[in-house]
């Protein structure tokens, strides 16, 4: 399973078949929605994609809301785990892609919505 739309206070979202090297051609879209009051925290647990300049071959992305026409938080690849991401609405598009070689272990991430943070090993 990949991609899907969460509105669980909390919540765990990977790449598939994380730990295990993800699929090639993956196209996952991930909507996060809490409730209205709150923010959306992503925090990443483990993270390698392919490396390349510009990550324009696997890569995942971050919207600030439900759409990619939303305010872009980041673009990421390679082994360095990105920052912790705070929206500044109650919504988080998170998209996975992978191109047709090269591939990682992937990622795993949480998400919490205002005090309802755990962490997950």
């Amino acid at each position: 399973m990949c991609g899907g739309v969460l509105t669980g206070l909390s919540g765990v979202i990977s790449s598939p078949g994380y730990p295990e090297e993800y699929s090639n051609t993956a196209d996952c879209t991930w909507s996060i929605q809490v409730s209205n009051s709150s923010r959306v925290t992503l925090v990443f647990l483990d993270f390698q994609l392919e490396n390349n300049e510009g990550c324009n071959f696997d890569f995942v992305a971050l919207f600030d809301g439900p759409t990619v026409s939303h305010r872009h938080l980041g673009r990421f690849c390679g082994a360095d785990r990105p920052p912790n991401t705070v929206t500044t609405s109650n919504q988080l598009l998170v998209v996975f892609k992978s191109d047709f070689n090269i591939g990682g272990r992937g990622f795993k991430a949480y998400y919490y919505s205002g005090k309802h943070r755990y962490m997950i090993k």
